[in-house]
């Protein structure tokens, strides 16, 4: 089965805009999992059609969408889509460890304890993200920012950064040669990703992203004003 769905489509898909497709042009994304925005709309076009042309299943309609969502994740990947889905998994997990980090250094140094909570708020979904690439033998890895998340969260996440990099420096974490950092290398682009973590301070959103999205008080749901700063002692 040829996938017709690219990674961009799925990036820059928004289920507020509508449906990614229809019975008459039914696309799913074989590279992905059945929780991801397009397929799950995918799957909503398949059973709505379905029902509307066998009245007798009313009463069937979840049953229906669980076994189509099985159906699709247990269609074979191509190799290009394995290799996608490996890459995914690989950044999604470099997401969590670097989350994991952060929040590890508020329990090192008692002025970033206050820090906890906002950074719990963020969750690893409001991490930075990277991209892999070779440069002779070694690997680097291309920051590419959340293109929802403000430049004031960015600045308040790279203490933590700095902090962790200290950390180890002075050798806070033991003795850990031979598991030197990855080399993280900044750049312009963001993100085209349309996923966002919702439920934040409207200063930790990007003004120019917010005032694009439709009904943000019900998809953004802002969360109590906050202030990212730091205590002047992390920063010394």
């Amino acid at each position: 089965m040829k996938n017709t769905v690219t990674k961009q489509e799925v990036d820059a898909f928004d289920p507020n805009l509508g449906p990614c497709c229809n019975a008459t042009n039914f696309r799913v994304h074989l590279g992905g999992t059945t929780c991801n925005a397009w397929n799950k709309s995918a799957i909503n076009a398949f059973v709505n059609d379905f029902l509307s042309s066998h009245s007798e299943y009313p009463s069937q309609e979840e049953s229906i969408r669980e076994t189509v969502g099985y159906r699709k994740s247990h269609v074979p990947h191509t190799v290009e889509e394995s290799d996608e889905l490996k890459l995914q998994k690989n950044r999604q997990e470099r997401k969590r460890k670097l989350y994991h980090r952060h929040r590890n250094v508020t329990f090192l140094y008692p002025s970033l304890a206050s820090q906890r909570q906002l950074l719990e708020q963020l969750t690893s979904a409001g991490m930075s993200s990277d991209e892999e690439r070779l440069v002779g033998h070694y690997k680097q890895y291309e920051v590419v920012e959340p293109v929802w998340r403000s430049d004031i969260v960015t600045a308040w996440l790279r203490i933590f950064d700095a902090v962790y990099a200290y950390a180890r420096r002075s050798k806070v974490y033991g003795d850990q040669r031979g598991s030197a950092p990855r080399v993280r290398m900044s750049r312009t682009q963001r993100s085209t990703s349309r996923k966002f973590v919702p439920g934040l301070p409207r200063n930790a959103y990007d003004d120019m992203w917010f005032k694009c999205q439709i009904h943000p008080e019900d998809t953004v749901r802002l969360g109590p004003d906050v202030l990212y700063y730091h205590d002047a002692r992390t920063i010394e």
